[in-house]
């Protein structure tokens, strides 16, 4: 059954862009090898799409890319994304697939990829992150009014919500804080940190412009991505990587190379053996960071690059490429070393990674 939050506000939903995944002539591909029917030990992967074609879906590819399959919404559901897919989470044994436009939260069997229910909203959906014990976070932005709301995930129930005076954008759960950027373009210098319990501001720190992405390294730092605003050239030169310490809540900042503009939030990860942040730098090649603030070994060359995933279990980046013109984009494959194993096709524009083992 469909819940729907009246808010009573105003939505600005008018002048977005409904986007939309194409639809592979073959839905899936298996290197001769018999048809798997099951998804494990892979990836599920949301396909943003081509504009206009209302074909939103989910591509899952498994571990070893021996096979790939496409287009599982409409194989399970009869239909495709209505609307602009923004992210898909997984919680539990659901999956949540975040749109926009119309602002709702679908949510699926994480076994059958069958939708049970949905969640509807006056206003555009900014973000989503579980917080544990059974609730979600999810973030408004309306014309004048923003707002925070906890959703029961057991029930997909809208449980209270609670106004903001800033525009949420990325927002990071960590240690009993939100860390909250707001999402006012051009102008972004704000991270907000909040209570969890009660989101009571904590101390609102000052960042970078834009500040779009959030990871955490092995020592607990919070690391926030600001893409930065690009000149008349088309290019950025104000992007930054600031580091907080969330003991101390102070943060240290380091300038980022000059790079075209960079809009994925899916642009930084930590990696789980160590401190390491990974960052997609003016969409032609990935470079390494540390705790440090020192600069790592750059990856090569990347055409078009969209943004990436890690993967949890074999500590391999998947980085999403858009193949101009084409129908299909690829995901290429580096293993935990940094060298390239595979590269393999899935639906137009992969976006990010839900990776089951």
């Amino acid at each position: 059954m469909k819940k729907i939050l009246n808010l009573m506000l105003l939505a600005a939903l008018s002048g977005m862009v409904i986007f939309s995944c194409k639809k592979d002539d073959n839905s899936s591909t298996n290197n001769g090898s018999t048809t798997k029917t099951t998804y494990t030990s892979g990836a599920y992967i949301l396909c943003k799409g081509r504009p206009g074609f209302n074909e939103g879906d989910i591509s899952f590819v498994y571990t070893d890319t021996s096979q790939i399959l496409r287009d599982l919404l409409l194989k399970n559901n009869g239909r495709h994304i209505t609307g602009e897919p923004v992210s898909l989470y997984q919680i539990n044994s659901k999956f949540y697939i975040l749109s926009n436009n119309p602002s709702r939260i679908m949510v699926f069997n994480n076994a059958s990829i069958a939708k049970s229910d949905s969640v509807d909203f006056s206003m555009p959906v900014t973000e989503v992150f579980y917080t544990g014990s059974s609730r979600a976070l999810v973030s408004l932005a309306g014309t004048s009014n923003y707002f925070f709301a906890n959703l029961n995930t057991e029930v997909d129930t809208l449980v209270d919500n609670v106004a903001t005076t800033f525009i949420p954008g990325a927002v990071y759960y960590h240690n009993g804080y939100y860390f909250a950027a707001t999402r006012t373009e051009g102008v972004d210098k704000k991270v907000n940190v909040l209570k969890a319990s009660d989101y009571s501001l904590v101390k609102s720190i000052t960042v970078g412009v834009e500040p779009i992405a959030f990871a955490v390294d092995m020592g607990g730092s919070v690391w926030v991505y600001c893409a930065g605003t690009p000149d008349n050239d088309g290019l950025v030169r104000n992007a930054s990587l600031d580091v907080i310490d969330t003991k101390s809540l102070l943060r240290r900042t380091m300038k980022l190379p000059e790079q075209k503009a960079i809009t994925h939030k899916n642009v930084l990860t930590a990696n789980s053996t160590g401190d390491t942040i990974f960052f997609v730098n003016n969409g032609l090649k990935a470079m390494r960071y540390n705790s440090a603030s020192v600069p790592g070994t750059n990856f090569a060359g990347f055409r078009n690059t969209a943004g990436f995933d890690r993967n949890p279990y074999t500590k391999a980046l998947w980085l999403y490429t858009l193949d101009n013109g084409s129908v299909t984009d690829s995901i290429k494959i580096y293993n935990a070393k940094g060298v390239l194993d595979t590269i393999v096709t899935v639906g137009y524009e992969p976006m990010n990674a839900v990776f089951v083992q």
